[in-house]
């Protein structure tokens, strides 16, 4: 990448990232099982699939709300605090129903205001996690970190499904307990970042700003910069497919009488594909050399995936198929994780970020498995197949027509006087000595604090 030293292997990114992705993945490992557990639970409370469908549907909510307040606050309070919170937020709701499912006095209002809970935590501690990752390492390791931390992803998601069914199937309250335990030991491990490093807070007139001042602010920086603007839009719309296509694979599996240890597998392979993208992310970036290079792989590959499973009805084929599409998007992730922590400093990272996840995650999986469950209901899962082919074909070809792959890393656009009316040089200021000033513009200096 430009104006990076390439190191060969796996760096060493420090104590304060080591200690941010092993909470991270144990609190990941935590989630991913409950996720799993509370369709089950429901159904076992009930009897009622729109109930157990209801549940699931009510943890996708508040991200769909929280995600921006979640990049205010960010912003404004010490990060390795609000994750703290979040986590220890989420351990009380966990705890609770575990005992409440335990003693057998849990109804589906109480689960589904867990679950409620639980997802506004959930969407406040993934918003800081994000911001905070510029802090913790160097800016030449930047693409190496988000590398990790889509792998992490990956991980915790294969290791927390089995999880999940399996304590299920032991009583409905020890997912929970397990996830309870899982963000108590992630809390102590985020209590230790940078802890001898005290914490600047922003400066007086940073946060005296009102929230929707600084929103707008925010979405602009998002806006305005080229490479982020067309990630959102691709990953947007990509996201939306691919939710579309897994009930579609589902429900064409179903039909062909596939095993539903199959379909299981069939699923999974998402997941090796992205855990072996994000393991060879850092090479491949580097060797495309520039962003747009990379956003341009990425649209071929995700093309030539929806055209292979719609062409080969097949499981064979959908495997590929699957698997190639998590490969190509932990390419995108790194890409866009990277890109952020270069170009948009630290004191806004956590309203980008919401911003961010918000357009390309919040608000699409909701529209995307309702429009996703009529659509195949009506026009029959081979159609939806063909329409997706069609849809990424069309934007393959707007890739190429928009010229997104001539985006250069000289591209930034918030490396440019006025992007960001709000901050001010020298005003970058956060967690001591280990900030690496790694998303600042070249006309600024990182802020240290006195040791």
């Amino acid at each position: 990448m430009h104006g990076v030293a390439r190191r060969p292997g796996r760096r060493k990114l420090g104590r304060n990232f080591g200690l941010l992705w092993s909470g991270s993945v144990i609190s990941l490992v935590g989630t991913v099982n409950t996720t799993v557990a509370v369709p089950l639970v429901a159904l076992m409370l009930t009897g009622s699939a729109f109930d157990a469908g209801l549940a699931g549907f009510a943890g996708t909510l508040p991200r769909l709300v929280m995600h921006i307040p979640a990049g205010f606050i960010a912003d404004r309070v010490d990060r390795r605090k609000v994750l703290a919170f979040a986590q220890l937020g989420r351990f009380v709701v966990a705890i609770s129903l575990g005992f409440a499912l335990l003693s057998g006095n849990c109804t589906i209002g109480w689960l589904i205001a867990g679950v409620v809970l639980d997802g506004s935590f959930a969407a406040l501690f993934e918003i800081a996690e994000m911001s905070i990752v510029s802090q913790v390492v160097q800016r030449d390791d930047l693409d190496e970190a988000s590398a990790r931390n889509e792998g992490r992803n990956f991980v915790a998601t294969l290791s927390g499904r089995p999880l999940g069914g399996t304590l299920s199937a032991l009583g409905a309250g020890f997912p929970f307990f397990a996830a309870a335990g899982a963000l108590l030991v992630s809390t102590g491990l985020f209590c230790r970042l940078g802890r001898r490093d005290p914490l600047v807070p922003l400066p007086p007139r940073d946060r005296t700003t009102g929230f929707r001042r600084r929103a707008l602010v925010g979405f602009r920086i998002l806006r305005d910069d080229p490479l982020l603007r067309r990630t959102v839009v691709i990953c947007a719309l990509t996201n939306f497919l691919f939710q579309v296509v897994t009930l579609d694979m589902i429900v064409m599996a179903r039909q062909d009488e596939v095993s539903a240890a199959l379909v299981g597998v069939l699923l999974a392979a998402s997941g090796v594909g992205g855990l072996l993208g994000a393991s060879f992310a850092p090479r491949l970036l580097g060797w495309l050399k520039q962003p747009g290079r990379a956003v341009s792989a990425c649209v071929i590959g995700w093309w030539f995936a929806l055209c292979l499973f719609a062409a080969v009805h097949h499981p064979l084929g959908w495997l590929i198929a699957w698997a190639a599409v998590g490969f190509i998007g932990s390419q995108m992730s790194v890409l866009r994780g990277t890109y952020q922590a270069r170009v948009v400093r630290p004191e806004w990272q956590g309203l980008v970020s919401g911003f961010n996840q918000f357009l390309t995650h919040g608000a699409v999986f909701p529209l995307a498995h309702i429009f996703g469950g009529v659509a195949i209901e009506t026009l029959g899962p081979t159609t939806i197949a063909m329409a997706t082919a069609g849809t990424a074909t069309a934007l393959l070809a707007l890739n190429f027509a928009r010229g997104w792959r001539n985006l250069q890393w000289s591209d930034q656009s918030l490396h440019k006087p006025g992007q960001a009316p709000l901050s001010r040089e020298g005003s970058d200021r956060s967690i001591g000595p280990w900030l690496s000033g790694s998303a600042l513009s070249p006309r600024s200096s990182p802020a240290r604090v006195p040791s």
